[in-house]
């Protein structure tokens, strides 16, 4: 009876401590979290990597971007021949007959849409300060290649009517011929011949007879000195698409 008395009292004390150690840690966690809580927060650590500089931006002058705007649009004309139409100038065309001043004062109103392009030129290029500016060769390359664009739009139209191949015999992949031609005075077309052959016969035979068919093409212009100019046209099958 003694020895169970006994044990009972030590399991009590045992449970009655552990409670109080259950207490005691939930006291001290409640303690630490308020600590946490309601301390004000520490000054956040700034980085530094040495001094700061402070940068200036700068604008360049408008007579500047005038000028760097009329010599894109001058590389524009040198680029326009063999991206706008299929045609390779064989020759420069050194040689262009001027048309005089009084003459052109007297046709301003009757200016074509090449010639008013030519005169916005003139006009930005006299306007803008003295600054690196375009070459006399320059200008006049520019003009030549409006003039001839102009030009070029005109046969194209003439040889692209008369260019007719069905679709069933159009081969799918895109291919392309070039002809070699020298147009003489009065559009008449000699010296026919391929420079590139596509590799399909009947695509060929197609695009010399659209040339030949076209012939007389329109006159050269008057301000195109000598009797004949040499061209090499291409002829690409999305056109015919």
């Amino acid at each position: 009876m003694t020895s169970n008395r006994w044990i009972k009292g030590r399991l009590n004390n045992n449970g009655f401590t552990l409670n109080r150690m259950i207490y005691l840690s939930l006291f001290l966690h409640a303690v630490v979290l308020s600590i946490l809580f309601l301390s004000p927060p520490l000054p956040s650590s700034k980085w530094t990597f040495g001094p700061v500089y402070s940068v200036q931006l700068v604008s360049f002058s408008e007579s500047f971007l005038n000028r760097k705007n009329v010599m894109a649009t001058s590389g524009e004309f040198n680029e326009r021949i063999t991206t706008d139409h299929p045609f390779i100038l064989k020759k420069r065309l050194d040689a262009v007959s001027s048309v005089p001043e009084a003459k052109v004062e007297s046709h301003k109103r009757g200016l074509s849409s090449v010639e008013k392009a030519l005169e916005n030129i003139r006009q930005k290029m006299s306007s803008t300060s003295p600054m690196p500016s375009l070459t006399q060769n320059q200008t006049s390359d520019a003009e030549t290649n409006v003039k001839m664009n102009g030009y070029y739009s005109k046969i194209w139209a003439r040889i692209k009517s008369q260019w007719v191949l069905p679709q069933s015999i159009l081969p799918r992949g895109n291919i392309e011929a070039v002809i070699h031609a020298r147009i003489l005075r009065n559009g008449a077309v000699t010296d026919l011949g391929f420079e590139k052959r596509s590799g399909n016969r009947y695509f060929d035979d197609s695009a010399m007879k659209s040339i030949r068919k076209a012939s007389p093409l329109t006159p050269l212009p008057e301000w195109i000195r000598g009797d004949s100019i040499e061209i090499g046209i291409r002829f690409h099958s999305s056109e015919l698409r």
